[in-house]
């Protein structure tokens, strides 16, 4: 696990010019699953982690999009994030909306993992215009979770 961190670590992240901007936060976590029985998905703040391998090891938060009739992305499994506000960074744009999205405040227990290259966006294989989607890596150690 810790191999993993270092190479998340070492991520820079490219950064795309974009006029329309959203962020991503992909929140991972080391735990032993035994401590929370045997199921893959626990409830935490209002998301899901998803266990990678059965007896612990690292989870990834998924949360469920909300049902919106015209929004593209609705009712998707996604990881939390969304648009950037007014003068917001991109990184403080995906604590924002995982704040907002699940009541997980990544400024506190997290730590910053890593900015993964932006990615433009796109609606069934057609580019939005000026559109960029920013992913962040943040983690949360706890052994008593």
């Amino acid at each position: 696990m810790e191999r993993l961190v270092r190479r998340f670590a070492r991520q820079t992240g490219r950064v795309l010019p974009g006029k329309f901007r959203a962020s991503i936060a992909l929140v991972l976590r080391f735990s032993d699953s035994t401590r929370h029985g045997p199921h893959a998905f626990e409830s935490f703040g209002r998301g899901e982690w998803l266990c990678g391998s059965p007896g612990g090891g690292l989870e990834l938060l998924l949360i469920r999009r909300a049902l919106r009739e015209g929004d593209p992305w609705s009712g998707h499994v996604a990881f939390p994030g969304g648009r950037a506000g007014p003068g917001e960074t991109d990184r403080e744009t995906a604590v924002r909306e995982t704040r907002e999205e699940i009541g997980l405040d990544l400024m506190s227990g997290f730590s910053p993992l890593c900015r993964l290259d932006d990615i433009p966006l796109s609606i069934s294989g057609r580019p939005l215009r000026d559109s960029i989607l920013s992913p962040f890596g943040e983690c949360f150690r706890d052994s008593d979770l």
